[in-house]
């Protein structure tokens, strides 16, 4: 079963394999559904904080309850929007991990 620190522990070590190697932010944030801003200079400063607010102000959050329950597996999911005015960015899926007791 994959647990939530699993997978941080494996985000964690993607982001710095990914260092070491010399990838760029776009290829880490590829995974993660993160936008990036790469700024060179102060000029370009203002562009790229306008279309971070307006990425911010834009998102919205789904949520859904599974049938399959907190059964530890992969799920696949697929967002679609009718029309194609707007632009989707979703996980391809989740683990649906069980809820540990607090014993």
């Amino acid at each position: 079963m994959v647990t939530a620190a699993d997978l941080a522990a494996v985000r964690h070590q993607v982001i710095e394999a990914a260092d070491r190697a010399g990838l760029p932010l776009e290829v880490v944030t590829r995974f993660t559904l993160a936008v990036n801003e790469v700024v060179t200079n102060a000029v370009e400063l203002n562009d790229a904080t306008a279309r971070i607010a307006e990425e911010l102000n834009s998102q919205y959050v789904l949520g859904y309850t599974s049938p399959h329950g907190a059964d530890g597996q992969f799920h696949s999911i697929r967002v679609r929007v009718p029309g194609t005015e707007h632009r989707v960015r979703a996980r391809t899926g989740y683990v649906a991990t069980p809820v540990r007791s607090r014993d």
